[in-house]
């Protein structure tokens, strides 16, 4: 398997690190997972960033309940509790991100998730890495 990282249009904007580190971390630890052969892709944009790959599809009826505590995509795939997506979701809520789900025609997933500027009150927040 082959991992694509494109740092495309990096900007200067300040998100927090430990949700961004989070949500990131979950989204490429389950794209790892589920692909067998092929990519895992990370894409950094100015105000988003995407992780993509060739593996399963979720299926249309199961892409909103992946969200959901407790439900996992593929039951033979190993471990895991199903609480990566819903934490994603959650921490996605709270920052005001917005993470959506499409299926990567024939095989894979598409995750974007949109990113909007935090306060640097806690002095965490730091720059989105660029190359």
């Amino acid at each position: 398997m082959e991992f694509i990282y494109e740092p495309r249009l990096a900007g200067t904007t300040r998100y927090d690190l430990t949700f961004l580190q989070s949500v990131m971390g979950n989204l490429l630890r389950n794209a790892w997972h589920c692909t067998d052969q092929g990519f895992v892709r990370l894409t950094l944009l100015k105000d988003s960033f995407v992780v993509e790959d060739s593996g399963i599809v979720i299926p249309e009826e199961k892409r909103h309940a992946m969200f959901q505590p407790f439900v996992r995509g593929d039951e033979q795939r190993g471990e895991g509790l199903g609480l990566g997506l819903s934490l994603v979701q959650r921490i996605c809520s709270r920052q005001r991100w917005q993470v959506q789900l499409v299926t990567r025609e024939p095989n894979g997933c598409r995750f974007t998730v949109t990113l909007l500027a935090t306060q640097e009150a806690d002095g965490q927040a730091r720059e989105l890495p660029a190359a």
